[in-house]
């Protein structure tokens, strides 16, 4: 094997949060001699950073020559998986101050942290940023993570503001839209949500219905839930 490689052989690893063999992976890759290659460090950092091993994601990345986009979005999306908003905010600082431009992906990321510490201050600063970094026009993954944050931290108006505003919307927003309105118990919005999917032609996922399905049970609202069971067989 080569480094491109160990390379894939690592992504695959932090996709399945397979730690042990990662690190035995690490291990041939300093025998064989591509540890000191800058990919190969960025995809260490990203493999420990998707295993919840922060402290070796740390390490990993300090130790990088020299840190870019690739490997501070790594170190960034796992703090934001434990919710460590705080750690990764600070990241993002550093980030700027060495003269690194985050991308969509990295504001993605720090959206996810303010949701799940549910931080409305620190996620509307980042939207914010987001608005004048030009990354709201026309990203779809940006603005559902958006939504997501805000319906996280009880604010629907302004996830309904951002997905008002947006001018293409699919079927993620729609069912981000309606998780947050069944979140927070505002069960007829939910419904109207479900409602607009269907009349606008759009093919409802797995988790639109099962959205729908627990605003029914909430509600006990059997003869919708039927419905929606058929729409789950069909």
């Amino acid at each position: 094997p080569n480094s491109v490689t160990y390379v894939c052989a690592l992504g695959a690893c932090g996709d399945l949060r397979a730690v042990n063999k990662g690190q035995e992976l690490y291990m041939r890759i300093v025998k064989e001699g591509y540890d000191g290659d800058s990919i190969m460090g960025n995809s260490l950092v990203d493999m420990y950073a998707r295993c919840g091993y922060l402290a070796e994601a740390e390490y990993g990345f300090y130790k990088l020559p020299e840190q870019d986009i690739i490997s501070y979005s790594a170190l960034i999306a796992g703090y934001a998986e434990l919710g460590l908003c705080k750690e990764a905010l600070n990241s993002l600082r550093r980030m700027r101050s060495d003269g690194i431009i985050p991308d969509e992906i990295t504001f993605v990321s720090i959206l996810k942290a303010c949701g799940i510490r549910r931080n409305i201050c620190r996620g509307k600063e980042t939207h914010a940023k987001i608005v004048k970094e030009g990354f709201l026009q026309n990203d779809i993954l940006v603005a559902t993570a958006l939504m997501d944050m805000y319906c996280k931290c009880g604010e629907l108006t302004g996830a309904r503001e951002v997905f008002d505003g947006f001018p293409l919307r699919d079927v993620v927003m729609w069912t981000a839209l309606i998780a947050g309105y069944v979140e927070n118990k505002h069960v007829k919005e939910a419904f109207d949500g479900f409602n607009r999917i269907e009349c606008e032609s759009l093919c409802a996922n797995a988790f639109t219905l099962s959205c729908t399905l627990k605003a029914c049970g909430n509600i006990r609202a059997i003869d919708t839930g039927k419905r929606i069971h058929m729409r789950v067989i069909e």
